[in-house]
């Protein structure tokens, strides 16, 4: 019989485990490491973006919005996204200018939406054009 798992208390603080679960501390150390991880990581990809080569920088800033959007700091992602786009790397850019359409349409901001997504399919880089067409697709669907 699965069962969800739980914390037992025992005598004295302390908490045992069942098979199914994790104790208290161990969430907070796994909390602890991704928030410096993370930390570390923005800090690593706010460096590289700066870096003076257009691949690596622009390649940065695109990861640096996937991570913020993970992190839920949707204007930041938009700086970063907006930044690869900038830059200007064939590779990142157009990928980049995806991300920033989907958090535009998000925002209810369906013209800067599309605009990003036509960066994208004006770039021909073959994944984020098929890609940034069905955006289109999706926002022609709900009436944008």
């Amino acid at each position: 019989m699965n069962k969800a798992p739980t914390l037992l208390p025992q005598p004295g603080g302390r908490h045992r485990r069942d098979e199914n679960s994790r104790t208290a501390d161990g969430w907070s150390l796994g909390l602890r490491v991704t928030a410096v991880v993370s930390t570390a990581a923005k800090d690593a990809y706010h460096e590289a973006t700066d870096s003076g080569d257009t691949g690596t920088a622009s390649t940065a800033a695109l990861a640096l919005g996937a991570l913020l959007v993970i992190g839920g700091d949707v204007q930041g992602a938009k700086d970063a996204f907006q930044k690869a786009i900038d830059i200007g790397s064939a590779d990142a850019a157009p990928i980049a200018a995806i991300g920033l359409g989907e958090l535009l349409a998000g925002e209810g901001d369906m013209q800067g939406a599309k605009d990003a997504f036509q960066k994208a399919i004006d770039s021909g880089h073959p994944h984020a054009a098929l890609a940034a067409t069905a955006g289109l697709g999706v926002l022609a669907d709900q009436g944008a």
